[in-house]
């Protein structure tokens, strides 16, 4: 297997980094920190210290790399690595600072919905409260399964949940969804983005 296909594999470019190839740790940190960034920037409700955290991150992992053992799966353990540090952060805060991190649930804006007329600003806001008013650990769930494509088992490592609960949760969340009779009818005129497209087809066919 050449450098590259090495680097391409998920699994081989971990065992690389492990090893301590920069090349690979170089490559980790571009294919993983936008999706990193955008679930840091949605709990923060900030850029700056989304980009911070995520840094953080990827620096701890470099120096610490001689105790990381391999992983399963090189994106969920990022994400959960990820989360951890965010919620110590905002136990740090409360504790000694006495003051709220800005940690904020998972939230979605409707300016990332798109919809056949980009001028309807109420349906896309719509969309977007309807989400918004799911309990927290819904809408997180909901995100990693389909903003990031995660599977039921991986989302359970990352939030530290059984997998029955996970699948409990995405049921329950587009249960709710699919008793607003307004909302299925946005699906039949709206173009989304990928996530919400399946997931949206998903109060459709179940």
């Amino acid at each position: 297997m050449t450098d590259s296909e090495s680097l391409n594999n998920p699994q081989n470019c971990w065992k690389d980094f492990l090893a301590g190839s920069h090349l690979a740790f170089s490559q980790l940190f571009k294919s993983h920190y936008n999706a990193l960034f955008q679930y840091a920037r949605r709990q923060y409700g900030r850029e700056e210290p989304a980009h911070e955290c995520v840094q953080q991150l990827f620096y701890q992992l470099w120096v610490g790399r001689k105790n990381i053992s391999e992983v399963s799966h090189v994106k969920a353990y990022l994400f959960k690595a990820l989360r951890s540090s965010i919620q110590k952060e905002k136990q740090y805060h409360h504790r000694f600072l006495h003051l709220d991190a800005h940690v904020q649930p998972i939230s979605f804006s409707h300016e990332e919905i798109i919809v056949d007329d980009e001028t309807n600003e109420i349906r896309k806001k719509k969309i977007a409260t309807s989400l918004n008013n799911l309990p927290k650990r819904q809408r997180e769930v909901l995100y990693l399964k389909y903003y990031e494509n995660l599977s039921y088992q991986q989302i359970a490592e990352i939030l530290g949940m059984n997998y029955q609960s996970v699948v409990n949760s995405v049921f329950r969340a587009i249960q709710r969804l699919r008793e607003e009779d307004e909302l299925k009818h946005l699906v039949l005129y709206s173009l989304m983005l990928p996530g919400l497209f399946c997931l949206y087809w998903s109060l459709l066919i179940q």
